[in-house]
């Protein structure tokens, strides 16, 4: 909390010197509301989330796939076999 505290200092005392007090006024707001903010981390948590279901899917297909592959390949060889016995 003091090294938020600190930063608004050091930028009032900046702005103050550079800045007419209208304008120091308004960018310390903008600034305030910024690190206030915390949209930004719901939109990442929700990014996160979409992530784990992807790798997720993509595991479970994967496997599912190996799986089906061993079926049509079995299958596969059987038929052969009948086949050619006739």
């Amino acid at each position: 909390m003091y090294a938020r505290y600190d930063l608004f200092i050091l930028f009032n005392r900046v702005f103050a010197l550079a800045l007419p007090a209208y304008w120091s006024h308004i960018i310390m707001k903008t600034l305030t509301n910024f690190i206030k903010d915390e949209s930004g981390a719901t939109a990442i948590e929700y990014g996160l989330i979409a992530a784990l279901i992807a790798v997720a899917a993509i595991i479970a297909l994967t496997t599912l796939g190996n799986s089906l592959k061993n079926t049509f390949s079995t299958t596969s060889s059987a038929l052969s076999k009948g086949v050619s016995s006739f």
